[in-house]
């Protein structure tokens, strides 16, 4: 019931004595929560076919109970209004709905109520009625153009007709939204010229890929009457898709090998989505690049998978690249393993006690610092006996055992291994179980964990100890040198562990081996002196005077610091308190020894030395050596002497054995045997071997060399330069020797033999011997004089025999007899050339009778384009030529030499179409076309301005941009260029030989993946020059197959092909067929020349070769009967020369910083900044760029670079 209800919060622990109380709280319960809603009216005059929002409704629930209410309509507006039938209101909140509206019909007014009915329960207060009121008016709001296809953040405009009773509006207010969501930055312009609005804004951020709503609301006032009319053009814009794919999930396969082949086949699988489509995937493994096959019908939400043969044991990193139909790629990189099983561990996971325990062992890929995405899939949990399988390889283990953590690298286990490691924890660290005198004190050991293995790992390893005590940085570590895992016992000594790393309750350090390691607290006792705050034994600090350790007696008054059973004493008279030790009484006494006082004292002799007979280790591949290393033992009791091998040169070296015990006073004698094998690279290994007996360490430095081995190695060659010799000729043939072994100098015999094909026949046999160091060549005569030899066919052998190797080459040559009208070759001779003298001359007549004759006439002029693009004049007369847009879609290919113009027709071309606004998209790979940007100030080009009836003021520069290709395999997206009237050049001058064809292949192939709608004009027109290097005899490998594809299906999507060639005849009927307009200009290719002559008459042949400068031959079947006739290309508009190098530097510049703008702009977008002052900047930029105007487009580049702070 409602009413006002108290409660208290009572927390109590076990013991019921603690207890905490929370202060009083109060709830307020209301049965009849009461609500209500704004506004109570809407009334709105709207103009025809309008569709918007009416208003918005607010319900606010003052109570603490949540309600939900239904909305009714009645009335004649109810059927042009939307609205939600049913709303829910949580307690003391408020929600708002829309009331949409949207009038299709005739004009007229409408009314109405809306009434809010709440559905919780009936003792709620009444229903509440909203008065609706629609008027409609003679306010007509037409788009008459807008931008259809865009993305979050760029900019849209919209052309709008805005009138009340057919008399335009120029005073409004506009709102534009594209799904519900509005447009920022909004600006309006009545243009009183055509009394439209022109409307701009910036579009919202929405997902790409997807068509949306776009709606367009304008707010008037008229007779001091508001009036709005709202249009709605549904899936009216598309944002276009720029997100890459999504890699939902890649299923590499771990694949075992098959035990007999070594090998297996790994398949892979992946599953990709995107809006738009998935145009491919690939997968680049260990540096191999595989094509992934899509097992879908549909290509937005694929699965696609390839099968890999063949794959050795190994792990493998791959690199899976998912790429949209648009060029937007996707990356995600992984790994997986080919695996050979069979490999078990086999142990008990108990300690010294065989007391049971849990030990984790997990296994990593090795060296990759234990990260978790490399952690494999054969990892277990072991308490007591355990036998787990795993595979063969190289791994990273860890393993977690009695709180601790132990990780060691790069362990190798390819045979099964019964106890791979075990752990025994002793002491609790609460008392001491051990104690042992070290150098500062004495060790008083609270916990010992040792380490039992049967693991070979040639890694670094490192341990975590935890301390429960959490008094870390009370203990320090101490590893015992040799441990008896079964007794508990240390056999060598005790060495600190100096660098460890420590937080409140764990210990963390590298460990080398396995042993024991011990915590304890070092104190310093009997038998050691404290000195100055350190601890030392009393037979190394025999006098402590002022803090600082002496082997002599302190002065007076300089004694001090005493500890342990060390004694320092002195009195309060500062006199002398020690008697001074005298050197040369027979005595060593207290503070002298051998170095300072050798009449009295011996030498000291160190605990263990250490000599060995490693020189200088020097190995061939496949070659052993053994050395000896002897270890002393000096004291008076057996030492254990425990030696390793760190360094690359682990690998090659065998310790026989690698620990032993040492009688006191004696030598043992340890084998190192050094071994490489077969395949072992030559090379300097290096590292150390390390020798512990007892607390004492020796490091032997050793290097290995590993030297190839002196072989030689040749190679013979040897050609016959005379491939016809007559029976009494000189056979000539060239011998060419190389040497490719090692060896610097090599002697070596040549056998010369002369034999018959057929039969095998010695005729001739010779020999010589030489010396070679790197090559030689030379020529050798043979005689036939001195030979009974026939006619036939024979061949020529040299042997090159060298320290038991041989080498062998052989050419063929033919013996043959002379015709028997060889003797009168002579005259004939003399015949011939009087004969062809006489043709000569008769043709040289002709051909000046017809040279007068340049070109071909008459044309049929009423057959030729009437119209069009103008590309100048018939040659030798004033009549214009042109050529219609229509013949550029069924593509074009202009030939020449180099220097008779090809490209500048062209370039002809190209201008004719920007200058109409189409755009010109160009593949140079010479950066000719550069120039387009540059007016012409060509004092030879300008001159001929006046034939064609143009003015030095014609001259101008192109709007366009240069790119620089370095990648022949860049993705260019060719709808981001097809800006009506500009250029854009693609230079391609940097790129390597033979990947301007590779180049060529990836761009057609790109087109060829995007989307394309068709059309029956032209939309865009395609430059390709210098296209023969695509054919074979210059290198090309597969462009020319591409550009053939492209004349097939280019033209159905608008795209014209203009191909410029050094010649002509290479190019298959294929294309050529594919190509209805030829354009023959100067040239000297016989094949050419050959083609015309055939086609169409020998006199259209010569006349090619008379061709002026900038004068081609045409050929189209629709024009001229399907005959050629020639044109005289007009000058060109802009520059002819490509721009300098440092303006092409500085076109790379600025489009590298440009680029870089736009990304800092759209951050700056995305994190809510208003940034429309930088995009203006930035398009000004790109203008003044594509104007060729550098210090311009330098000057907003600047102030782009400083505001962005740059």
């Amino acid at each position: 019931t409602e009413n006002f209800y108290y409660f208290n919060l009572s927390l109590n622990w076990t013991n019921p004595d603690n207890s905490i109380s929370i202060a009083e709280k109060i709830i307020n319960v209301t049965v009849h929560p009461e609500w209500g809603l704004f506004p109570e009216k809407l009334n709105k005059s709207v103009g025809y076919n309008s569709s918007w929002e009416f208003g918005r409704i607010t319900l606010t629930v003052s109570g603490d109970r949540d309600l939900n209410f239904t909305n009714n309509c009645a009335g004649t507006i109810c059927s042009h209004i939307s609205y939600p039938e049913n709303v829910s209101v949580f307690g003391n909140n408020e929600v708002s709905f829309a009331v949409n509206y949207s009038l299709s019909g005739d004009s007229g007014n409408y009314s109405g109520n809306l009434t809010v009915i709440p559905t919780t329960n009936s003792t709620i207060p009444e229903n509440i009625s909203i008065s609706l009121y629609l008027q409609t008016t003679s306010l007509e709001l037409f788009a008459l153009n807008y931008t259809n296809e865009t993305n979050s953040s760029e900019p849209i405009n919209l052309l709008l007709n805005l009138t009340y009773n057919n008399i335009p509006v120029n005073i409004s207010e506009f709102e534009v939204k594209i799904n519900g969501e509005t447009c920022s930055n909004l600006t309006s312009n009545y243009l009183n010229a055509t009394n439209l609005w022109d409307i701009n804004c910036i579009s919202p951020n929405l997902s790409d890929g997807y068509y949306y709503t776009l709606e367009v609301k304008a707010n008037i006032t008229i007779d001091n009457t508001p009036m709005e009319v709202g249009k709605e053009i549904t899936d009216g814009i598309y944002y276009y898709d720029v997100s890459p794919p999504i890699i939902l999930n890649t299923i590499s396969l771990n694949t075992e090998i098959d035990e007999l082949t070594l090998f297996t086949n790994v398949t892979i699988k992946t599953n990709v989505t995107d809006l738009i489509g998935v145009g491919n995937v690939t997968i680049i493994i260990n540096s191999s690049v595989y094509v992934l096959s899509n097992l879908t019908e549909n290509v937005t939400n694929t699965t696609w998978m390839v099968e890999i043969p063949n794959m050795s044991k190994g792990d493998y990193d791959y690199s899976l690249i998912a790429e949209d139909l648009y060029g937007y790629s996707n990356i995600i990189s992984g790994w997986f393993e080919v695996y050979e099983e069979g490999i078990f561990l086999t142990g008990n996971s108990t300690d010294s006690e065989d007391v049971d325990y849990a030990t984790i062992f997990d296994f990593y890929r090795n060296s990759k610092n234990f990260s978790s995405s490399y952690k494999l899939n054969c990892n277990f949990t072991a308490e007591g006996f355990y036998s787990e399988e795993i595979h063969d390889r190289i791994y990273d283990l860890k393993f977690i055992a009695l709180d601790n953590t132990m990780r060691l690298k790069d362990v190798a286990i390819s045979e099964n291994i019964t106890n791979p490691v075990k752990f025994d924890e002793w002491g609790n660290l609460t008392t001491t179980i051990l104690s042992y005198p070290g150098s500062d004190g004495i060790i008083h050991f609270e916990r010992i964990l040792g380490i039992f293995s049967n693991l070979n790992f040639s890694g670094d390893g490192d341990m975590l100890l935890f301390v429960e005590s959490n008094e870390a940085f009370d203990y320090s570590v101490h590893k015992c040198s040799e441990w008896d895992f079964q007794n508990r016992i240390c056999l060598g000594g005790w060495v600190r562990i100096a660098d460890t790393s420590k937080t409140t309750d764990t210990i963390f350090f590298n460990i080398s081996g396995f042993s024991a390691y011990g915590l304890g607290k070092i104190v310093c006792e009997e038998g050691y002196k404290d000195c100055g705050g350190t601890c030392y034994r009393n037979e190394v600090c025999v006098y402590c005077c002022s803090g600082v350790c002496s082997s002599s007696a302190c002065t007076t008054g300089s004694t001090g610091g005493t500890g342990g059973s060390g004694t320092s004493s002195g009195d309060d008279s500062s006199s002398d308190t020690e008697e001074t030790s005298v050197c040369g009484n027979g005595l060593c006494e207290p503070g002298e020894y051998w170095e300072n006082c050798p009449e009295d004292c011996s030498p000291q002799i160190p605990s263990s030395s250490i000599t060995s007979n490693i020189i200088d280790a020097r190995l061939h591949p496949g070659e052993s050596k053994t050395y000896s290393i002897w270890v002393t033992n000096n004291l008076d009791s057996r030492q254990n002497a425990i030696l390793s091998v760190s360094g690359s040169v682990w690998e090659f070296i065998q310790l026989e054995p690698d620990r032993v015990t040492i009688d006191q006073m004696s030598t043992k004698t340890v084998k190192l045997k050094f071994a490489t094998q077969v395949t072992t690279q030559p090379g300097i290994y290096t590292g150390d071997i390390m020798i512990m007996v007892g607390n004492k360490s020796h490091i032997l430095p050793v290097t290995l060399t590993v030297v190839p081995e002196a072989y030689a190695l040749m190679d013979v060659k040897v050609e016959a330069l005379t491939k016809q010799v007559t029976e009494d000729g000189v056979l000539r043939y060239h011998v060419s020797l190389y040497s490719l072994g090692i060896k610097k100098r090599v002697d070596v015999t040549l056998q010369y033999q002369i034999k018959e094909i057929d039969t095998d026949r010695l005729i001739s046999q010779d020999e010589e011997t030489l010396a070679i160091e790197t090559s030689l060549s030379f020529i050798r005569n043979y005689d036939f004089d001195n030979v009974s030899i026939v006619p036939g066919k024979y061949f020529i052998s040299v042997v090159a025999n060298y320290e038991n190797k041989t080498a062998t080459s052989a050419d063929l040559f033919e013996v043959i007899t002379p015709p028997w009208w060889a003797v009168y070759i002579p005259g004939i001779i003399l015949a011939a050339i009087i004969v062809i003298s006489l043709v000569l001359i008769m043709r040289y007549y002709k051909k000046r009778l017809l040279g007068k004759l340049r070109y071909l006439t008459p044309v049929d002029y009423k057959s030729l384009p009437p119209s069009g693009f103008k590309l100048g004049k018939i040659a030798e007369t004033d009549k214009d030529a042109y050529i219609m847009s229509d013949d550029l879609m069924t593509h074009i290919i202009s030939a020449g030499a180099t220097g008779a113009g090809k490209t500048v027709s062209s370039m002809v071309i190209a201008e004719e179409c920007l200058k109409e606004k189409i755009p010109v998209i160009v593949f140079d790979p010479t950066a000719q076309w550069t120039g387009f940007v540059k007016p012409n100030r060509d004092i030879k080009m300008l001159a001929k301005y006046n034939e064609f009836g143009l003015k030095e003021e014609d001259a101008r520069s192109f709007p366009g941009m240069i790119y620089e290709v370095v990648d022949p395999k860049a993705k260019i997206d060719l709808r981001r260029y097809m800006n009506p009237g500009e250029i854009t050049i693609f230079t391609l001058n940097r790129l390597k030989a033979g990947e301007y064809d590779l180049a060529v292949q990836n761009m057609v192939n790109t087109i060829f993946e995007q989307g394309w709608e068709e059309s029956s004009s032209l939309k865009t027109l395609i430059v390709f020059d210098e296209v023969h290097r695509l054919l074979e005899r210059y290198g090309g490998k597969g462009g020319y197959v591409m550009l053939e594809k492209a004349a097939r299906e280019f033209r159905k999507w608008g795209l014209g092909v203009l191909m410029i060639s050094q010649v002509l005849s290479d190019f298959k009927e294929a294309l050529k067929g594919n190509v209805l307009t030829e354009i023959q200009l100067n040239t000297k290719a016989l094949n050419d020349l050959k083609r015309s002559r055939e086609k169409y008459g020998m006199k259209y042949s010569e006349r090619i070769t008379k061709e002026e400068v900038g004068v081609g031959m045409i050929q189209n079947p629709k024009y001229n009967q399907g005959k050629p006739y020639w044109i005289a290309f007009r000058p060109l508009l802009h520059s002819p020369h490509k721009i300098p190098d440092k303006e092409l530097l500085l076109y790379r510049v600025y489009n590298l910083q440009l680029d870089l703008f736009e990304k800092k702009i759209l951050s700056r977008k995305e994190a809510g900044e208003d940034i429309f002052d930088f995009e203006l900047e930035l398009k000004l930029a790109k203008e003044k760029l594509k104007g060729g105007k550098f210090r311009m487009a330098e000057i907003y580049i600047n102030s782009l670079k400083s505001k962005l702070g740059l």
